[in-house]
Parts: C-alpha cells; sequence; structure tokens
C-alpha cells in the first residue's frame, strides 16, 4: 500500500482509480493552528509566526473550510482529530485493519 498525505479524498478525477481508501481526519481549527505553530515554530521569531497566521486569515482557513464541505463527506473513514496524535493513529491502524480483514 501507498499512504498518501493527499486533502481531495476521491475529488481528484486522476487519482481515483488509485485510491482504495481515504481517511478525514477531522481536527477542529483552531487545534490543528495551535498543534502547527507549536510544531514548526519552536525556535522561529514571532515574525514568522504572524506571517503564517497572516496567510491562514487570508486563504488558508477558507481551503480548510472547503475540505470540510467538500473532502469530508466523500471520505470512506472520518476520523475526530481533537484527540493526541497518537490515539489518532492507533484509530486509523484500526480502521485500515478491519477493512483489510
Amino acid at each position: 500500500y501507498i499512504v498518501l498525505d493527499y486533502p481531495f479524498a476521491y475529488l481528484h478525477n486522476e487519482m481515483r482509480e488509485y485510491i482504495d481508501m481515504t481517511i478525514y481526519i477531522d481536527t477542529p481549527l483552531d487545534i490543528a493552528m495551535a498543534r502547527r505553530i507549536l510544531r514548526n515554530y519552536k525556535e522561529n521569531p514571532i515574525e514568522d509566526i504572524r506571517n503564517d497566521l497572516t496567510n491562514y486569515l487570508v486563504r488558508g482557513r477558507a481551503a480548510y473550510l472547503e475540505m470540510e464541505r467538500t473532502v469530508k463527506p466523500n471520505s470512506d473513514i472520518v476520523i475526530q482529530g481533537y484527540f493526541n496524535p497518537s490515539f489518532i493513529v492507533e484509530r486509523i491502524l484500526e480502521e485500515v485493519t478491519n477493512r483489510l480483514s
């Protein structure tokens, strides 16, 4: 199997036939943003964080909301993303194992 971090599920016509299963991790936007800042900006200057947040407000948030509207309903499995990442990985592995059985 090939695992892709690919935010389009079955909506991309050229990829659709090669996809066996899609998983949407439904993370509230505030949690996603907090995780991103903590992960990406451990030692960066505050200006980098400001630039990223400005980009999020200008275009990023709209893209995430569009994914919630279009990609989420077209996904085979939806997993709540407010849990800690280790638990999310466990849930994904359970779902994949169940589908392969």
